[in-house]
């Protein structure tokens, strides 16, 4: 592929650094840049300060806890070739190990041209999500993101145990409205699988206050688990490459947050062939149920 895109795969060490890293390469013929601070809202900082020295027009940056399906550099450019240049980014859907379905995330490709400004806005974006923080503040400066359902890559599998009890720990605040959902598959773990680690990691979050993006992170040092993974070898690696699916692509993306104009929505859902009528219909029932005394 052409040198248009920068491609970085930010890490804090996880097991699956090293093969996310090979995924990449396969498919954009270029070793991806590995960055990663104690602070995530630093490595966010650092992705955007290297893709605006590079002069590319396009960012792409893979979490290292994501192992990359083939194909899914091509599905995001392909994605780019159809989403208008103001838009600010766009983001696909990985298989999450952890949530047992797919969400999104995972793997962002950016327009570069508007990196600056969300330089400026990343210094006072939410405290828990520092980038997910970006999205709106951005769409109100007239750079809104697409999210597309193209399945790219398998998220937080093949983790050791430590960054498994982290992100569960982190996921009590991160995702607490899923909380008695992930309680409910994890409950469904053997007492050696990442399910139990996380369910450990689930209640320690529950009962602390200061659970942000960094909690746990660590170079080295004592494990926060027992019975710890040791690292995965070349030939592991290649096996659990090898093992997976190609990427699952979408021609339907969405814009996020959907436009609040009547002509904006309208042009929206008339792109995704959806029912602009029916939408219009369901919002104005929930605006009236709302006025509605419970008998």
């Amino acid at each position: 592929m052409s040198r248009s895109v920068i491609c970085v795969v930010r890490s804090v060490g996880e097991r699956t650094t090293d093969a996310c890293v090979k995924a990449l390469e396969a498919q954009t013929g270029q070793e991806p840049e590995v960055l990663g601070e104690l602070s995530f809202r630093d490595t966010v900082r650092r992705c955007f300060t290297s893709a605006l020295e590079s002069g590319e027009p396009l960012l792409l940056t893979c979490d290292a806890d994501v192992l990359p399906y083939a194909g899914c550099v091509d599905e995001l450019l392909m994605l780019d070739r159809q989403v208008p240049q103001n838009y600010f980014q766009i983001v696909g859907d990985v298989d999450d190990h952890l949530f047992g379905r797919t969400r999104n995330g995972g793997l962002r490709l950016y327009r570069v041209d508007w990196l600056e400004r969300a330089l400026r806005l990343l210094e006072h974006s939410d405290s828990v999500r520092p980038e997910s923080g970006l999205i709106l503040p951005m769409a109100k400066k007239g750079h809104p993101s697409a999210y597309s359902d193209a399945v790219l890559g398998l998220h937080a599998a093949h983790q050791s145990r430590s960054d498994v009890y982290r992100t569960a720990k982190f996921f009590a605040h991160k995702h607490a409205q899923s909380v008695a959902e992930l309680a409910a598959l994890w409950r469904t773990g053997g007492p050696e699988s990442d399910f139990a680690v996380a369910l450990e990691g689930l209640c320690a979050g529950l009962v602390d206050d200061a659970v942000g993006p960094d909690v746990g992170l660590r170079r080295g040092g004592r494990a926060l688990v027992d019975n710890e993974l040791p690292a995965l070898s070349v030939a592991d690696e290649t096996e659990i490459l090898n093992g997976l699916p190609p990427t699952l692509p979408s021609m339907r993306w969405a814009t996020y947050p959907t436009p609040v104009t009547l002509h904006g929505r309208f042009d929206e859902f008339r792109r995704r062939g959806d029912s602009f009528a029916a939408d219009t219909v369901a919002r104005l029932l929930r605006r009236a149920l709302r006025f509605v005394e419970p008998n």
